[in-house]
């Protein structure tokens, strides 16, 4: 085994320090796989669940990568760090974005529809251009295009208000646990309130929806829990590595993790239910009741201590997970093409769904590797 390895769980950098939790990448690549799924049509998925579990992870690996860094919080500086936080995959983005901006523009064409439609895509293509559109209600121009770029959108923002959140958190240095749960039960509070007069009132589904699962500010909250998860990650890795041994550790965290399963389970039979209050039915939005799951499957696999996320921490899906930022861009673009391609050639798909989503996933697993390897190749 490399040196430079400790147990395959985590790279040591120059101090000795574990500088990245591959464990991670695991986890990065089952939320890909529950978002991928549902594009596909696949009858088994977990797309919000997915989403959730990316924002978390975000707020969880931006704390331990820059928490302790010096900031100058500004309008100026966080523009400036968010942009290079995002320009990993804005290539990407864009490239992805004109490829599905094409299939609109010769649906168009192919329909001699109205020079308007033409306006209303060249107005499409600058908003996403400039990862704004998570900040439009209506889900024609949201999700439009490479619909899953939305994700980006609020990302950026999220990026944005990191430094100062990370400033706040160095200068009123709160004791891990306290400040998590607290925060924990007033996001959950605030967004299950929030969602209420949009059910009592029974406002435009299309701006609901938005709200709940869009809007970068409602998705703020899964963001800076991933942020006091870490805080608590790393208090707790400290105390247990001194209190408890290996077999211990091993013992205590299948335990969670087999806790972890039962909520997540409970969580998905629940969606399912007739919801009897108001109360039921504002918590049971898109993003909310994912959160508790979302928050759990990132401590258990960042601490990768338990008998699941040891055998889940597998080379396939690791390497899965490496590639999955480019995947999550390029899938929702194959799906696109394949299904205008059958929808052209009136060619039926019945019986034939998993090799249909096979050959999706094959694809879009090559294609990420392309990209990865032409854009990070040595000139």
């Amino acid at each position: 085994m490399n040196s430079n390895y400790s147990k395959g769980t985590y790279r040591l950098n120059s101090s000795g320090e574990r500088s990245h939790i591959f464990s991670l990448q695991a986890l990065r690549a089952l939320a890909f796989l529950g978002i991928f799924l549902n594009h596909s049509g696949y009858y088994i998925s977990w797309p919000a669940l997915g989403v959730s579990v990316f924002f978390v992870m975000s707020g969880f690996l931006m704390m331990k990568n820059h928490g302790k860094d010096d900031y100058n919080p500004g309008f100026k500086a966080n523009l400036i760090f968010s942009i290079r936080r995002i320009s990993k995959v804005y290539r990407l983005h864009i490239v992805t974005m004109f490829l599905a901006a094409m299939l609109d523009l010769l649906f168009i064409i192919r329909n001699h529809e109205h020079i308007k439609r033409i306006f209303i895509l060249f107005i499409k293509v600058l908003l996403n251009t400039a990862l704004v559109q998570s900040w439009i209600p209506k889900n024609s121009v949201n999700t439009s295009l490479n619909g899953v770029a939305w994700y980006l959108s609020a990302a950026l923002f999220l990026y944005f208000i990191f430094p100062t959140l990370a400033m706040f958190l160095k200068k009123h240095n709160i004791h891990p646990y306290i400040s998590f749960f607290a925060f924990f039960v007033f996001v959950i509070l605030v967004q299950t309130i929030s969602c209420i007069p949009f059910i009592l009132y029974n406002i435009n589904n299309d701006i609901y929806i938005w709200f709940m699962y869009c809007f970068p500010v409602f998705r703020c909250g899964e963001f800076i829990i991933g942020m006091f998860l870490y805080r608590v990650y790393e208090y707790q890795t400290l105390s247990l590595s001194s209190s408890l041994n290996s077999r211990a550790r091993f013992i205590l965290y299948s335990i969670l993790e087999v806790f972890g399963i039962i909520i997540t389970i409970l969580i998905f039979t629940n969606i399912r239910l007739p919801m009897p209050s108001l109360i039921s039915q504002a918590f049971y939005n898109w993003t909310t009741q994912f959160i508790i799951p979302a928050a759990i499957w990132v401590y258990l696999f960042a601490s990768q201590n338990g008998v699941i996320t040891k055998l889940l921490s597998n080379r396939v899906f690791v390497s899965l997970g490496n590639i999955s930022s480019y995947a999550f861009l390029i899938h929702y673009v194959i799906i696109l093409y394949v299904n205008n391609i059958l929808q052209f050639t009136n060619i039926s798909i019945q019986g034939s769904i998993n090799m249909l989503v096979l050959a999706e996933l094959i694809l879009t697993i090559v294609l990420s590797i392309l990209y990865k390897n032409i854009t990070t190749r040595k000139i």
